[in-house]
């Protein structure tokens, strides 16, 4: 399962890439790696030190990461993804 989530994972990244909504210069293997580090050390942050990770700390350190994938726009700030609405 974890290989599968790695998969696909690296296939988004791939596909993200491929048509421009993440930069150029991406490595999708490097960035799934990292994402995935990020993800089991969050996991087990959020166990061992509940009051300091909670999901909407979580949620904000992923999408840190994540923004970083997307170009710079013209004004040089990053293109944010729409976020949905969800509880925390």
């Amino acid at each position: 399962r974890y290989a599968a989530l790695r998969r696909a994972i690296e296939d988004l990244l791939c596909q993200g890439r491929a048509s421009g909504v993440f930069r150029y210069d991406v490595d999708p293997a490097i960035e799934c790696d990292t994402l995935s580090a990020l993800f089991d050390g969050l996991a087990v942050a959020a166990l061992a030190e509940p009051e300091r990770f909670p999901p909407g700390r979580l949620e904000q350190l992923i999408d840190r990461q994540i923004e970083r994938l997307f170009p710079p726009t013209v004004t040089g700030r990053r293109v944010r993804r729409a976020r949905t609405k969800r509880t925390r």
